[in-house]
């Protein structure tokens, strides 16, 4: 049998599940349920795992499942670390396999067979394509400059530098250049030579916590 709070808890969680698509933060129950504090929401998820309602992923943000939730329509993607929408930021060397954490979403919210990632946004240059920080990006691993399109958004390793950063890619193949360009009107474009950068992977979607 539940108390009333666990029941909240789960009545909520399905809730954001049907809404969102994807299971809500221990902070987000806690706001939402008005519980004193995330201590007290970890111990009732706990509660309500033992009682068989739940299943809790200790590595992953968003990792708490509803064990009455069809699991094969989501699917878990790797949660790199931080990327720059302001200023350059160190990244792992191989972005596709060293990662922190892992996040869940629907299985039909992008193409099946695609090498997918998540990055956390660190800055405001993206500001103008409402991509904030704090924000968690989609983004496609791709192998070949051939794959990504001037205007579309990329994550761009800057070789010189060791670092990476998100913006828009403009292309000037008679100059053998890449410019990287911010949508926050307070930021500069930054022009390199194309043998200076590797992009990483292309932007497919956003994730947003309104709850922070």
């Amino acid at each position: 049998m539940l108390s009333e709070r666990q029941q909240n808890i789960l009545d909520f969680i399905n809730q954001f599940l049907d809404e969102e698509g994807f299971p809500p933060t221990i902070r987000e129950i806690q706001k939402s349920c008005d519980i004193s504090s995330t201590s007290v929401v970890s111990y009732n998820i706990e509660a309500l795992r033992k009682k068989g309602h739940l299943e809790v992923k200790s590595n992953k943000s968003r990792g708490i499942i509803n064990n009455q939730i069809n699991k094969e329509k989501i699917i878990s993607i790797p949660l790199v670390g931080k990327i720059a929408a302001g200023e350059s930021l160190e990244i792992p060397e191989d972005i596709g396999i060293n990662y922190e954490e892992e996040i869940e979403i629907p299985i039909d919210w992008f193409p099946k067979n695609k090498n997918i990632f998540a990055l956390e946004v660190k800055g405001d240059s993206m500001s103008g394509d409402m991509i904030s920080d704090g924000d968690v990006i989609i983004a496609e691993k791709i192998v070949d400059i051939t794959e990504i399109n001037s205007n579309q958004i990329g994550v761009i390793n800057i070789k010189d530098e060791n670092s990476a950063t998100l913006k828009r890619i403009s292309f000037n193949k008679d100059q053998n250049e890449v410019t990287l360009i911010p949508s926050n009107p307070d930021y500069l474009p930054i022009t390199k030579k194309a043998s200076n950068i590797k992009i990483e992977g292309k932007v497919l979607g956003l994730l947003r916590s309104f709850n922070t």
